[in-house]
């Protein structure tokens, strides 16, 4: 089993086939297209919050709580 986490930058696209998915550029440049249903869960989507003292994105606690689906213990 793996676990990992990284940053990537995406945009929606359509492929060469219509098929709904994102374009994704990874920060040592390679870039990717991948499935909109593949992308979306295995990525959330950040943005500044506007409440907070800073200018980078932010990730709250019901952000994460949301896009977890299942839990084992």
């Amino acid at each position: 089993m793996y676990v990992g986490v990284k940053s990537v930058y995406a945009e929606p696209e359509l492929n060469a086939k219509s098929e709904e998915g994102y374009a994704v550029l990874y920060p040592d440049g390679y870039k990717s297209w991948s499935p909109k249903n593949v992308f979306e869960n295995a990525y959330i989507e950040v943005s500044v919050n506007e409440n907070l003292k800073t200018d980078k994105p932010s990730i709250s606690q019901q952000m994460v709580d949301d896009f977890i689906k299942e839990v084992h213990i």
